[in-house]
């Protein structure tokens, strides 16, 4: 027996997926760890002991080759996109920078393999403040995107970014140097 570290978000069928490779084993989970249940969603860091029998060895390799950590367990805040969304969603937020929290919900994309618009809305910040769009394919590691990041000018009080050929899942706002001022909504088009 081995042991695996669950991730922010992990279902004990997304602990399954990555370690044997089907859905399958998550009876062979259960049996190991007593304490967990097919609801159960598993604390971020916890240790859980697996059997080293691994049912689809290719969805392993490709889960470990490319990093992935599938969650898809409770995301609070997250803004899920769907097709009958139109192409376009809005998140109000309203937020006092001054709060010291500058990453923002981020929004599930439907497969997208497009182009992306999205803009910010901004009241009275300072000076300094920059934004950057991350993306993430598996709604835990986030990455900047290329030229997705732009000082936000004081003078002004909207910023869009135009995003060309964008293959992701996840997208969120990021927020630094900001000691004032509010970011009162996100407008996503796709």
């Amino acid at each position: 027996m081995s042991n695996v570290t669950a991730y922010s978000r992990q279902s004990v069928f997304d602990i399954a997926i990555q370690e044997f490779g089907s859905i399958e084993a998550v009876f062979d989970l259960l049996v190991a760890n007593p304490g967990l249940a097919f609801d159960s969603m598993i604390a971020s860091g916890t240790t859980l002991k697996i059997t080293p029998a691994i049912l689809y060895k290719d969805v392993v390799d490709f889960y470990q080759k490319y990093a992935l950590k599938p969650a898809t367990g409770d995301i609070a805040g997250l803004i899920e996109y769907t097709k009958s969304d139109g192409g376009m969603i809005t998140k109000t937020y309203n937020y006092d920078l001054a709060n010291g929290n500058n990453t923002f919900d981020g929004v599930r994309l439907y497969n997208l393999s497009d182009n992306l618009t999205i803009q910010i809305n901004y009241i009275a910040i300072n000076t300094g403040v920059v934004v950057y769009i991350d993306s993430s394919l598996d709604g835990i590691n986030y990455s900047p995107i290329p030229d997705a990041s732009y000082t936000l000018d004081a003078s002004l009080m909207t910023h869009q970014f135009l995003i060309i050929g964008l293959t992701t899942a996840y997208v969120r706002l990021r927020v630094e140097n900001a000691q004032s001022g509010m970011i009162s909504n996100m407008i996503i088009e796709v």
